[in-house]
């Protein structure tokens, strides 16, 4: 309750001092308020000794306008402070020097507080006016209580005195002023900074007592961010890992060194894991700043599975960039490229199984590729050894979400002895249907020669469709490829030209 009620105060304060118009209005208000009835009531008491009351409705004339003319102002200027803070208190000095008499110099030298008032909070003009109002009024209230000359005089003392005060003064309140403005830049980054951080970030003790907490909306916390601190780190963790945060604590406020805790905790949504890194930030304290990685360490085990699935396929599968630079390069294609994952990444495709394409024809085949002409091809790919195995390849363009195009992927397979054996089939088939051929022309032949020949018993001669008679060589090498030579069977030779 205590810490609440003197931050309360703090930031009261912090505001009154605020370097903007309306909470200077507020200050002078203020001041006016809690200094105006002191001044008054001593005025009054000192004033009526001297029969001089008139002095007193004077001072609370002047307050008032000084209060009613700042409330007046929709946001007050450089030019409407010289009203209220320049010339209404060093007036109302005046005023209380003239009318009280022998207790005069005691205001003369109150006549420095509004002179000084204005060096601290306010710029050059306000300071300068409320120089040259305190001088007029020493120089005026000194002359009509004691002569032209002692006026002169202590105006003269009185304004170097003056003088230099609101010179010093000011220009140390413009430092501080310029320090207090770099401050406050630095605070707004600061918090710009760690509104920007998506962790949970916390200020703890060496004790790791929790000091000061952050956390950007929806983030997982086991308690509500209002009641971290004063909670231990170790409050929060299971015991195995809070031995291990007690540990990196001290080790990191003895070293120095950034220090990394891995560990997973339950929620009711289900468990999920963390990364705590912890720093030191000043002698006995440390900052912690706390990440969910749940989703990332799901995204590496994805990215795992599927780095073992393309492992294990036979197929080079092979992504590339819209300029068909290699952004993967599969085991697969190793295997069947013959070029390593770190020998093709980041070279373009092209150059590593089309070698002897031409610029134009590589630009031809990426344009139609992107723009979906190009499927599925099958065509010689060259091997990092100079083979040449005939390689089906399937594409497909890879988009964005929004359906932007952003690379290439392409599927690759080798087909050489399907496609030596689909050759050898298509040869055997050619060979086939030539036999097929030759066979039918043989057919046709046999045909012609079938059914009933009319031949003469006598000299062996046959009839052919026309009625004619031909030898019998004669007609069937008219019809067939064969062709007659004579000769004499052993019969014959033994019946017609044997002696016996």
């Amino acid at each position: 309750m205590g810490s609440t009620i003197e931050t309360m105060s703090t930031g009261v304060w912090r505001e009154l001092f605020r370097e903007v118009p309306n909470a200077r209005r507020r200050l002078v208000l203020l001041l006016y308020a809690l200094v105006g009835p002191v001044f008054t009531l001593v005025l009054c008491f000192v004033a009526v000794d001297a029969n001089r009351m008139g002095a007193v409705a004077g001072v609370v004339a002047l307050i008032g306008a000084g209060a009613a003319w700042l409330g007046l102002r929709k946001v007050p200027t450089n030019r409407d402070w010289v009203f209220p803070v320049a010339i209404v208190p060093t007036v109302c000095c005046g005023i209380a020097f003239y009318a009280s008499e022998a207790n005069g110099p005691a205001y003369l030298a109150v006549t420095g507080a509004p002179l000084a008032w204005a060096a601290v909070l306010f710029e050059a003009p306000v300071v300068w006016a409320a120089l040259a109002t305190a001088l007029g009024t020493c120089l005026a209230a000194v002359t009509a209580r004691h002569g032209f000359i002692t006026g002169t005089a202590n105006t003269i003392v009185f304004g170097t005195i003056f003088s230099l005060v609101a010179w010093v003064v000011h220009r140390q309140a413009q430092s501080l002023r310029s320090a207090r403005a770099a401050i406050e830049v630095q605070a707004q980054r600061d918090r710009a900074v760690l509104e920007a951080i998506p962790d949970a970030l916390a200020r703890a003790d060496a004790h790791g007592r929790f000091i000061e907490a952050h956390a950007p909306p929806g983030e997982a916390l086991p308690v509500p961010l209002d009641e971290v601190p004063g909670h231990l780190v170790y409050d929060f963790l299971p015991a195995d890992v809070g031995a291990r945060m007690r540990a990196a604590i001290a080790r990191t406020l003895e070293s120095g060194e950034l220090t990394t805790v891995e560990y997973a905790a339950d929620y009711p949504g289900g468990s999920r894991s963390f990364e705590a890194r912890i720093a030191r930030s000043l002698p006995g304290e440390i900052v912690v700043i706390r990440r969910d990685v749940t989703e990332r360490q799901r995204a590496v085990e994805e990215q795992r599975f599927h780095a073992a699935l393309l492992g294990a396929m036979q197929e080079a599968v092979v992504a590339t960039d819209l300029n068909l630079v290699v952004r993967y390069w599969s085991p697969g294609a190793e295997r069947l490229f013959g070029w390593t994952a770190a020998e093709a990444l980041d070279r373009p495709v092209v150059s590593l199984v089309r070698p002897g394409l031409d610029a134009q024809a590589i630009l031809a085949f990426r344009e139609k590729l992107l723009g979906g002409g190009i499927r599925r091809e099958t065509s010689p790919r060259t091997r990092k050894d100079g083979a040449t195995p005939i390689v089906e390849t399937s594409f497909v363009v890879l988009t964005a979400a929004d359906g932007t195009p952003v690379g290439t992927m392409g599927v690759s397979r080798d087909v050489t002895e399907v496609h030596v054996a689909e050759e050898r089939l298509r040869e055997a088939l050619r060979t086939n249907e030539q036999m097929v051929v030759e066979l039918q022309d043989a057919l046709s032949s046999v045909r012609t020669l079938t059914g009933l020949l009319p031949m003469c018993m006598h000299c062996h001669k046959i009839r052919d469709d026309s009625g004619y008679w031909s030898r019998i060589e004669a007609y069937i090498s008219a019809r067939t490829d064969a062709s007659f030579s004579h000769a004499l069977c052993p019969e014959c030779y033994e019946k017609h030209f044997s002696s016996g």
